[in-house]
């Protein structure tokens, strides 16, 4: 069990959850997707409109 944290610089979305805190966890961790050594880590392609068009549909409430 992750008790609440999976670990240092890893992002934990708990269950349950809303949809706009998928969104929001979504959109955080595709702005700083980097590796270890800080490169970017990019989308894949085959994902991108998939969550484009979820973004679109739900999105992140301002907190």
């Amino acid at each position: 069990p992750l008790q609440g944290r999976a670990g240092q610089g890893i992002p934990l979305l708990t269950k349950p959850y809303r949809r706009a805190e998928l969104a929001r966890m979504l959109r955080r961790c595709l702005d700083i997707a980097v590796d270890p050594a800080g490169d970017p880590i990019p989308t894949p392609y085959s994902v991108q409109p998939d969550v484009e068009r979820f973004l679109r549909k739900n999105p992140p409430k301002e907190e």
